[in-house]
């Protein structure tokens, strides 16, 4: 189950989040209410809830969040730690690659999908700003957020979000060249977790979960370590690494925010219909 947020604000005012903004209802102690950010007071969170497998059917209202960008109200420039925003989404689709994506992400946001990770390595660098070009306008079409994978450039030009690895632009330089996008940054441990929150990382994403394809060096983060990054970052937390319909089910109570996913959709015989049974298993 998911629980719709709070963000807390300049001064510790709360302020609603975009409709479709969700995170994991969970038992832990992070139930109920907005864990403290340095400076700032902790915001009540509502107690109106629904399923997953609800959210993800409604498009995104995109004067909140066109493109990759954070709604006006939702950052404060001089603010070091995140605003606790919301995920565009629960599930994050990150591209693999392939040419004939666009058919694919057309038949995916029509059937509910609204946040998009751009990720394609080893194309040059004009037919990857024309491939991201094309998937901004779609994803923008359906109300719906982009976000590029580690290249700043790439998602300034887009106007899109920039989600960046350990060893990849520090985040604070990050935020400079892209002052009202939605950052997010990998994160392996509790360390990296509590650094991403002080540099002002929107989100982290975190893993991998399970073994993956994608990334077939990934090492599986450790028993308890995924609870740990958890309370060790004030925002959204997004679970990645070879999660799949089968065994997503197994997230729904560790405190997640969201999960991305790549292979287990993309290289689907039926992206669509692996996408509806991916949300039917985190919602229960």
């Amino acid at each position: 189950m998911l629980r719709r947020g709070r963000r807390s604000g300049v001064a510790g005012q709360p302020r609603s989040l975009p409709h479709g903004s969700w995170r994991w209802n969970t038992t832990s102690s992070r139930a109920g209410e907005t864990p403290a950010v340095p400076g700032r007071s902790r915001g009540a969170t509502p107690a109106g809830s629904r399923s997953l497998g609800e959210q993800v059917r409604p498009p995104l209202d995109s004067r909140h969040a066109p493109h990759g960008k954070l709604a006006p109200a939702a950052r404060c420039g001089r603010c070091r730690a995140p605003l606790l925003v919301a995920l565009p989404a629960p599930i994050c689709l990150i591209t693999t690659g392939e040419d004939d994506l666009l058919p694919v992400v057309e038949s995916l946001l029509g059937a509910g999908a609204r946040w998009l990770q751009l990720r394609a390595k080893g194309i040059a660098d004009r037919d990857l700003y024309r491939r991201g070009a094309r998937l901004a306008a779609l994803v923008a079409a359906a109300g719906g957020v982009l976000t590029v994978n580690d290249r700043a450039d790439l998602a300034a030009a887009l106007g899109a979000g920039l989600h960046l690895g350990q060893d990849d632009l520090p985040i604070g330089e990050a935020r400079r060249l892209l002052p009202g996008a939605l950052l997010g940054v990998s994160v392996h441990d509790p360390t990296e977790a509590a650094a991403a929150a002080a540099a002002g990382a929107d989100y982290v994403g975190c893993g991998a979960l399970f073994p993956t394809t994608t990334k077939l060096d990934a090492r599986l983060l450790a028993p308890g370590a995924l609870r740990a990054i958890v309370a060790s970052f004030p925002g959204p937390v997004v679970g990645i690494g070879g999660i799949t319909p089968p065994n997503a089910a197994r997230l729904a109570t560790t405190g997640l925010a969201g999960v991305a996913v790549a292979a287990a959709i993309f290289r689907a015989a039926d992206p669509v219909a692996c996408y509806r049974r991916l949300a039917a298993a985190l919602a229960g």
